[in-house]
């Protein structure tokens, strides 16, 4: 009886053993994609020749704003809210209608944030974009220069062009906002009437406004440089110029 028992229990183990190496005889093998990096995709090639000037810059980006057009974009937001504090002041409807004072500040409220918002904007606007000579390394002089002096911040910065991707954005994370520079060329503008682009870099919080009608912009390869690409400034590619090419355009 006990060598019965004792039988089945290996029958019992030899059919589990069969069933579980099993699984393993039925896996098919695939070979690993390829890990090759085609590297002639992370380099530009422009179509027209580089301007560099005598310091080792190429002017890729040149924008002085009217002055009118930052005193209006502050007081879209800055007459309503005068109008609202008079408002408020007077309260012309409140017998009439005693809801008006809760909305006068729920008004308020928005118009401050909408300012906030666009202070922050304005101090991200790059007056001039350079190309240094290794194509690797873009130069920014910013044009608020007088509150980034009272904030101790750089008014000129380089960067490298491979942080200058878009950021990779989760689920968790909301889609970045604003009216988005183009990556691609040639392009449509979305949104013709805003005042600028918004280019994201390295995380959703840095970003650069760039204002759509500007003196002088080189878009083909501004859009490959923010696209992460190397601009290749061999001998082929460049032309060396005795001016400032910004000079060329600072009336325009």
């Amino acid at each position: 009886m006990i060598r019965q028992v004792a039988f089945k229990q290996i029958q019992l183990l030899n059919q589990i053993n069969k069933a579980h190496f099993s699984r393993f005889e039925k896996v098919v093998y695939k070979e690993s994609p390829s890990t090759v990096i085609d590297y002639s995709k992370l380099i530009y090639n422009p179509t027209e020749k580089l301007k560099f000037q005598k310091d080792g810059k190429c002017l890729l980006y040149f924008y002085t704003p009217r002055v009118y057009t930052h005193t209006f974009h502050r007081a879209k937001y800055f007459v309503p809210f005068y109008y609202i504090c008079t408002l408020i002041g007077n309260n012309p409807l409140y017998l009439t209608m005693p809801a008006s004072m809760p909305l006068y500040f729920v008004a308020q409220c928005f118009l401050i944030s909408r300012m906030l918002s666009q202070q922050a904007n304005l101090r991200r606007i790059p007056q001039e974009i350079y190309l240094l000579e290794d194509g690797e390394t873009i130069e920014v002089v910013w044009l608020k220069q007088f509150y980034r002096k009272l904030k101790g911040d750089p008014t000129t910065q380089n960067f490298h062009i491979t942080q200058l991707q878009n950021p990779q954005i989760g689920d968790q994370f909301r889609p970045l906002g604003g009216d988005l520079f183009p990556s691609t060329m040639p392009f449509q503008d979305i949104y013709p009437m805003k005042y600028a682009w918004t280019k994201y870099y390295f995380t959703p919080q840095q970003y650069f406004f760039i204002p759509k009608y500007c003196n002088y912009v080189n878009m083909e390869v501004l859009v490959n440089v923010f696209n992460g690409k190397i601009v290749n400034t061999s001998k082929d590619y460049v032309e060396h110029i005795d001016y400032k090419l910004k000079d060329k355009y600072t009336n325009v």
